[in-house]
């Protein structure tokens, strides 16, 4: 009997032996999800070319830009080294989708959006106005039905209010896409748009830069004034920075970081 009991109990010691070396392995995986991006050196940045935020051409890094500076630093700040990649904006909004990249850089809220990434607090606003070549073809708007004969310009995928798709389709206006606020304008100083939407510090960034931009005309009152922020994935595990990211936001915008960074550039 004491040889049976003795067996009993060695047999049990070896039970827990084996469960305590392999209860980590089985759990390991949970815990890891929760904790790779720990590990991970550098996050993936994906930006659309938007001067004066966003500078550099599509395929290669970024040169520069408000937006990119303010995320450099903000970066820098809480420890993060990031890859900024510059692509089209609807390539942007695919790479949050499907993971490729953690973060994109100047993002408006929209419900389709918030599906699948999440939005850091807000960073800074600007407007989109329409805008046309002197001599511009109304001084103002005031009504969709004004814009009906009108070829305009805009740029794909782009937030411009949660009115502009719907009162285009109702009104049958001509809306052509573009992948850029660049290219769209390009189109209206060859003749072959009326108006262009553009956002207000864009316009005035590529004004001196092609060729008959001093005949620009913004067109009153503004289309939209959305507020722009970081937008990460919501597979990325860069999401668990959010909280810590907002507070240094906040920071920035408290210790006059953010503001330093908006006066080295002319707006």
């Amino acid at each position: 009997m004491k040889r049976t009991a003795q067996r009993r109990n060695i047999r049990l010691s070896q039970v827990i032996v084996l469960a305590l070396l392999f209860f980590p392995l089985l759990y390991a995986p949970l815990i890891n999800a929760d904790d790779s991006h720990k590990g991970k050196q550098t996050i993936q940045v994906a930006c659309d070319p938007w001067p004066p935020w966003i500078e550099g051409e599509e395929g290669g890094p970024v040169t520069g830009g408000i937006f990119v500076d303010i995320t450099r630093q903000l970066l820098v700040n809480i420890g993060i080294k990031a890859d900024f990649t510059v692509m089209p904006f609807t390539r942007v909004l695919n790479s949050i989708k499907n993971g490729s990249a953690d973060m994109a850089l100047m993002v408006s809220k929209t419900g389709e959006r918030s599906r699948y990434g999440l939005y850091s607090s807000r960073i800074l606003s600007s407007p989109f106005y329409f805008y046309a070549l002197h001599p511009a073809p109304l001084g103002q708007w005031h009504s969709w039905q004004q814009l009906r004969p009108y070829k305009i310009g805009a740029t794909r995928d782009f937030n411009y209010g949660p009115e502009f798709i719907d009162a285009m389709e109702r009104e049958n206006i001509s809306l052509y896409w573009s992948s850029t606020e660049k290219a769209s304008l390009a189109l209206l100083l060859k003749s072959r748009l009326d108006l262009v939407v553009l956002n207000q510090h864009t316009a005035r960034s590529l004004t001196d830069k092609m060729p008959g931009g001093h005949k620009l005309v913004q067109i009153s009152p503004l289309l939209y004034n959305p507020d722009f922020s970081l937008f990460i994935a919501r597979s990325s595990a860069f999401r668990h920075h959010l909280h810590q990211i907002n507070a240094q936001i906040r920071a920035m915008q408290d210790n006059g970081e953010i503001m330093a960074i908006l006066k080295k550039y002319p707006l």
